[in-house]
């Protein structure tokens, strides 16, 4: 057996057990989950520079996609609609760990199986994890808990309140949490962007007074 299919093999492996969590299987090696609000979340296997005919090290990146702050960015972009949102696309973003390593290696059948067997146990912690941050009130505990790894908590509150519609909670995260510098980023106008056209959507005019 080759290292490439030995490889292969894990990944196929892994896209049954994601199957069983609600993920789905598109674009190579990329698995996504979407909540009805339109977030998703993404798994996908980056395969490290390292690698080579001998063995595949790869990691297993992670990530919350919010709907709002991507749909804003394929509009920044001029991407197409249909473009489907990747790891690199998250608001929050991790990989699956194990023992404080996030880098693995096959180099054949039994060490796919050694890996898999090492992987598993951590991946489903994990996805418990990303369960959790497709429920928006939870994501926004943990953010304002400081709990979410390598994520900035203020970041996330503040397209949180945009998603909401809330000009003025989203206001005060800015002004309160973020420096002139970043206030005048392409996230933070994107945020500012979509809480305006939000408020001139039809449903939160308000009535007419008679």
């Amino acid at each position: 057996m080759s290292v490439e299919s030995s490889f292969n093999r894990f990944v196929r492996e892994l896209e049954r057990f994601l199957a069983e969590h609600g993920y789905e299987r598109s674009g190579g090696r990329v698995f996504r989950k979407y909540s009805p609000a339109g977030d998703a979340l993404v798994l996908d296997v980056q395969t490290a520079s390292g690698s080579d005919r001998t063995a595949r090290m790869f990691f297993l990146n992670t990530a919350l996609v919010l709907g709002p702050a991507y749909a804003m960015y394929l509009r920044r972009t001029g991407k197409p609609d249909t473009q489907l949102p990747r790891t690199v696309n998250g608001l929050w973003r991790d990989r699956v760990q194990v023992d404080h390593e996030d880098e693995f290696t096959i180099t054949d059948d039994a060490s796919a199986n050694a890996v898999w067997q090492r992987v598993r146990p951590a991946l489903e912690a994990q996805l418990a994890l990303m369960d959790q941050l497709l429920d928006r009130d939870r994501l926004r505990e943990l953010a304002e808990n400081d709990e979410l790894r390598r994520t900035s908590p203020e970041f996330v509150l503040a397209w949180l309140a945009a998603a909401d519609g809330d000009a003025a909670g989203l206001d005060k995260i800015l002004s309160s949490e973020f420096s002139a510098e970043r206030r005048d980023s392409d996230g933070v106008r994107s945020m500012l962007a979509y809480v305006a056209e939000r408020r001139q959507r039809p449903e939160n005019a308000r009535p007419a007074k008679q």
